[in-house]
């Protein structure tokens, strides 16, 4: 069992070494949040799919054709840039500290 003086020389020995890469570690977990977000959109996607695309009874065909390729775009833009390029990016700044 851990007692408070040995959490705070853990502390205090992590922080010594992690302080020169602060900055890089701060960016590289706001990247992989980033991912987080990414997959919270994809998740919310079929939702949008389903509610305002095929189930909508006040569009025409046109209309459905269009707001799917724009959905498809922000689909694949989330998945390959903010999903997959932000958590390379992260990995990245993470290596260099």
């Amino acid at each position: 069992m851990r007692t408070n003086e040995n959490r705070g020389v853990t502390r205090r020995f992590i922080w010594l070494y992690a302080r020169p890469h602060a900055p890089a570690l701060v960016f590289a977990i706001f990247l992989n949040s980033m991912s987080g977000f990414a997959m919270t959109l994809q998740t919310m996607a079929p939702k949008y799919l389903i509610d305002d695309v095929i189930m909508a009874t006040s569009l025409t065909n046109t209309e459905r054709y269009i707001r799917l390729a724009w959905l498809t775009m922000a689909y694949l833009f989330i998945s390959v840039v903010c999903r997959m390029l932000g958590w390379h990016a992260s990995l990245r700044a993470s290596a260099k500290t």
